[in-house]
């Protein structure tokens, strides 16, 4: 049951449904047309509004409810001075030397390449992040497209470039 309340648009009514589980459901949406009539009552002679609810016509239908795909997964780990580190999560705080070229070593679930957006005075050539000389820090998001069995996904890390 959702409401009386969902308008038409052309012969299309949308609402929000949030299944309770996965698998086979059986739907059934009802149309229903709502009036309203004044009516005088016997007794003291005062007029009511009544509403009233006349059915129009209803749908029936089987669907199939998919659990949702999972979150496509990002791992980036970053090699500094040779030496690869701990993978990023989210919302870490790095911190590498001004003037760095730290190369990122990055995968995702599907296999679809990494996508890089910074912001702040770092930047990202390919799969290197380079730090500024002056230093400074930035934001990098990375996001991982969907598709092959994934929703698309994103981490955010926070890099900190002091000048030694």
């Amino acid at each position: 049951k959702v409401s009386l309340d969902k308008p038409l648009r052309g012969d299309i009514a949308t609402f929000p449904w949030t299944p309770l589980y996965s698998g086979l459901t059986y739907v059934r949406v009802i149309f229903h047309e709502v009036s309203t009539d004044r009516v005088p009552t016997t007794i003291d002679g005062r007029v009511e509004d009544v509403e009233t609810v006349s059915l129009r016509h209803y749908v029936e239908q089987t669907i199939e409810v998919r659990d949702p795909e999972p979150t496509n997964p990002i791992s980036i780990s970053p090699v500094v001075k040779g030496q690869d580190m701990p993978a990023w999560s989210e919302d870490d705080v790095v911190e590498y030397p001004a003037a760095a070229r730290v190369p990122l070593v990055s995968s995702t679930g599907n296999g679809q390449p990494v996508v890089y957006r910074v912001a702040g005075s770092c930047a990202i050539s390919g799969e290197t992040l380079l730090t500024p000389v002056t230093g400074g820090g930035c934001v990098v998001t990375a996001r991982s497209p969907g598709g092959e069995g994934f929703r698309p996904g994103s981490l955010r890390v926070v890099v900190s470039s002091p000048v030694e």
